[in-house]
């Protein structure tokens, strides 16, 4: 474990998200999360010495994020979003075509 007790924010996403694409990981959060029902906030917990945010030294909080799609099981009713890709020439004439869009 080491560092890891030390970690100050931890999110969970499902295979389909690249975690180390901070886009991807955004993208989760943003349209599978909702603060009330995904969001925890631990108190009192074990920080880093040099963790400036921390009220008092070596003392804080943690965040859990829970950015999973969310399932008919877990009680979600709404229409379950699949998540969109859009092939390389599309992406491409899209791109060149920005200065045309007036945006």
């Amino acid at each position: 474990t080491g560092q890891l007790a030390l970690t100050k924010m931890f999110i969970v996403v499902d295979e389909d998200v690249d975690v180390h694409d901070f886009n991807d990981v955004i993208w989760a959060i943003t349209t599978r999360a909702d603060a009330e029902r995904d969001c925890v906030i631990i108190k009192n917990t074990p920080t880093d010495t040099l963790d400036p945010a921390s009220p008092l030294v070596n003392l804080g909080s943690k965040l859990g994020i829970d950015a999973t799609q969310k399932t008919r099981e877990e009680g979600f009713t709404r229409e379950i979003q699949e998540k969109v890709s859009v092939d390389e020439n599309t992406k491409n004439l899209v791109d060149s075509r920005w200065s045309s869009y007036g945006l």
